[in-house]
């Protein structure tokens, strides 16, 4: 048998300290490497901004469900606030003609000069229990949508509206008829655009979406022809009490 050679102790720490080199990686290799990952990481979701104020109404009025949807994503209450303000001031000064026309005397007065603010304090307030109800009768049936993407919706639905005071103004006077027919159509035509910012911002089907919003008319009208009921047997009871139909009753 050969023997081994005597082993070189320098000769081994510098064999060790080569293949130490070997491995360990360069520097700038990893600098390489780490600004390759940060390129290939995927961006995380931008924020969608909000279209425009003209961009949301040419939407609605043309391309409801992409419009109402991108509401939903990011509800431009500001813009849902202004919109309404404009809808409203035209039913307004439509209002104002009117009076105009049969109480001349009252213009000039303090309640009609207070009129307007009334008014509109009380849409922005009908507005808002609009949306609340609604609100709350689409998550019973399901609904994941949140009540500020629906109380945004909603002020644009009123898009139809715009029409309102041109029809009763430029129609009514001499065709009455047919300004009511426009006004009726006018008034489906917001009830649709509800249906479809229910349905667009809860994610409810067409179905449920109708129900949502014609609850709330069902009970109104069963309500009031309650009211309506009792009250008319209330007189009648007290006319059989106070003029008995049979003498000695």
């Amino acid at each position: 048998m050969t023997e081994h050679e005597p082993v070189n102790p320098r000769d081994s720490e510098e064999s060790q300290a080569m293949e130490h080199e070997e491995i360990q990686p360069h520097p700038e290799s990893e600098d390489i490497q780490n600004q390759t990952e940060i390129e290939i990481q995927p961006a995380g979701p931008k924020e969608k901004k909000s279209p425009g104020f003209l961009e949301t109404i040419y939407g609605v009025f043309f391309s409801p469900v992409a419009a109402f949807e991108a509401i939903a994503e990011n509800p431009p209450v500001g813009q849902a606030v202004l919109f309404f303000l404009i809808v409203q001031m035209l039913s307004l000064i439509n209002g104002v003609a009117m009076v105009r026309e049969q109480f001349p005397n009252l213009l000039g007065s303090a309640f009609i000069s207070f009129l307007p603010i009334m008014i509109l304090a009380m849409a922005l307030i009908g507005w808002f229990f609009n949306a609340s109800v609604l609100q709350l009768l689409a998550e019973f049936l399901g609904g994941k949508g949140r009540g500020r993407q629906l109380f945004t919706a909603l002020g644009f639905t009123y898009a139809p509206s715009l029409f309102s005071a041109p029809v009763s103004l430029l129609i009514g006077e001499n065709w009455p008829r047919a300004a009511n027919l426009l006004t009726f159509a006018l008034t489906v035509w917001v009830v649709v655009l509800t249906v479809l910012a229910v349905r667009s911002v809860h994610g409810l089907s067409t179905g449920k979406s109708i129900w949502t919003v014609l609850i709330p008319f069902i009970s109104i009208v069963l309500l009031v022809l309650g009211m309506t009921l009792f009250t008319i047997l209330v007189i009648m009871g007290m006319g059989l009490t106070e003029f008995p139909l049979m003498p000695g009753m």
